[in-house]
């Protein structure tokens, strides 16, 4: 099953555009909820990335919806995804574990828990019920999205981009005023992947250079990310400290500890430069490439 192109194009209605990547990510989604011919798993993988992309879209959208419809589509994209993601958290546990014991036989009663977790996980999500529950939800938009008030124009895509740039800068100054702060890495996190999926959405403004910042905010997304695992593995491995031994938990640490370090290091450097420019600027330039694109293409927004 290939996946929806996740893309504006400049040649066609903002609005319409808004309304046919949200329909085409919903379908998607359900399509491989319903059994598509692939593993399980991986359905359950691609179909919460669909959701993940349709919430973007409607964000850079949102100043040109109905508050009652937008929220209502965010809210049920949320629950969907929130009930499909035990499995994938799951398996992301087991294998930032794997990553850190390399050939080592390190804290194999702690792996062999976390095993039983994902097992457990996966036939929970597996359920009938589970998979029902997602699907309604992404019905409910599906009939709804045909109707929904779309008034998205360039203006409306640039002060989406400006919302996203500036909820970026800011996370990052919060980031840099709390040195080492989970949490606030964690925010950064979620907003750097808005800019990312913000980048894709415009990329056709001017293919090059856009792609090249969606690449440097996916940098960053992936090594907060990969942070972001091992601060949930630690989490996990510290209520269960009491069962593996001081030596191996003190090696697992240093080990957990040194993953991180470089993984901050990137991102930050990465994300002094993405989000040197102020928001205003940033939007303007990409509405600027925006408008002369549909200009050369012959469609007026």
């Amino acid at each position: 099953m290939s996946a929806v192109r996740f893309e504006l194009d400049p040649a066609a209605p903002p609005a319409e555009e808004v309304r046919r990547l949200a329909i085409a990510g919903v379908d998607d989604a359900r399509a491989r909820l319903e059994g598509g011919g692939e593993p399980f798993g991986e359905a359950v993988h691609e179909a919460r990335k669909r959701l993940k992309e349709v919430r973007a879209v409607l964000r850079l959208a949102r100043r040109g919806m109905r508050k009652g419809e937008a929220k209502a589509a965010q809210t049920a994209l949320r629950d969907s995804g929130r009930r499909l993601a035990p499995v994938r958290d799951a398996e992301v546990v087991l294998a930032t574990l794997d990553r850190l014991r390399g050939p080592d036989d390190l804290v194999a009663g702690f792996r062999s828990e976390l095993l039983e977790d994902l097992d457990r996980a996966r036939a929970d999500i597996g359920s009938p019920e589970v998979v029902e529950a997602a699907l309604a939800g992404l019905t409910a938009i599906r009939e709804a999205a045909p109707s929904w008030r779309l008034d998205v124009d360039a203006e409306v895509l640039t002060d989406g981009v400006a919302r996203t740039h500036r909820a970026g800068r800011k996370a990052l100054a919060a980031t840099l005023a709390a040195p080492g702060d989970d949490e606030a890495l964690h925010e950064w996190r979620k907003r750097v992947k808005d800019s990312w999926y913000h980048l894709l959405l415009l990329r056709a403004a001017w293919r090059p250079t856009i792609v090249a910042l969606a690449d440097e905010a996916h940098v960053i997304s992936e090594a907060l990310g990969t942070d972001h695992d091992l601060v949930v593995l630690e989490a996990r491995f510290t209520g269960r400290r009491s069962e593996v031994g001081d030596e191996e938990a003190a090696e697992l640490a240093r080990r957990l500890e040194a993953a991180r370090e470089p993984l901050r290091e990137r991102a930050l450097a990465v994300g002094r430069r993405l989000y040197a420019t102020p928001a205003v600027n940033h939007a303007r330039l990409l509405a600027g490439w925006w408008r002369v694109t549909v200009d050369e293409v012959g469609q007026g927004t």
